[in-house]
């Protein structure tokens, strides 16, 4: 009896190690997979990009406190989990939190602010227009803007109509 409960532990532990690889490597290469249109849910690994005023795809990513953008996803790179954000449920919005931190995407109250990544939660709106674009909102009507180039994104005034730089895609 002794043999067979020990097989079978020795058994679950290697399926257990073997499904905990299979995680870490899907998560060290990050591939854009289907753009999601109409809502969001908790509990999904998302990637957000924004289109810039040359009308560029720019991922947006957590650069060590503050959100970036680049035209091109990491491969097999260490900072691969700065890309991936998370979103929780709050009263009437969401607070997205990167993975590779832990820290809340914030963004500033007045046009201009750059958009900083903090432990305390800040809770946003999300609204998407019939055409898949999404825009992300602050209590103070600030808007996620990808700028002229998206590397630098930051907040301008907005409406829960995606347009122009204001105008951000989400993949699962």
């Amino acid at each position: 009896m002794k043999r067979t409960i020990a097989f079978l532990c020795t058994a679950l532990c290697m399926v257990q190690i073997s499904l905990a690889d299979v995680f870490v490597s899907d998560y060290m290469s990050v591939t854009k997979g289907k753009q999601v249109r109409t809502s969001v849910k908790e509990g999904v690994y998302y990637l957000i990009s924004g289109i810039d005023q040359a009308n560029v795809e720019q991922y947006l990513y957590d650069n060590g406190g503050q959100v970036k953008g680049t035209a091109q996803l990491p491969t097999n790179d260490a900072s691969t989990s700065s890309y991936v954000w998370t979103l929780a449920s709050s009263g009437q919005g969401w607070v997205i939190s990167n993975v590779g931190t832990g820290k809340s995407m914030r963004l500033g109250s007045s046009n201009g602010s750059a958009i900083k990544m903090d432990s305390s939660a800040q809770v946003n709106t999300i609204h998407f227009s019939s055409d898949g674009y999404l825009t992300i909102l602050n209590s103070n009507g600030q808007a996620i803007d990808m700028t002229a180039n998206g590397n630098n994104p930051t907040t301008w005034s907005g409406t829960t109509t995606p347009n122009g730089s204001r105008r951000l895609k989400i993949y699962e």
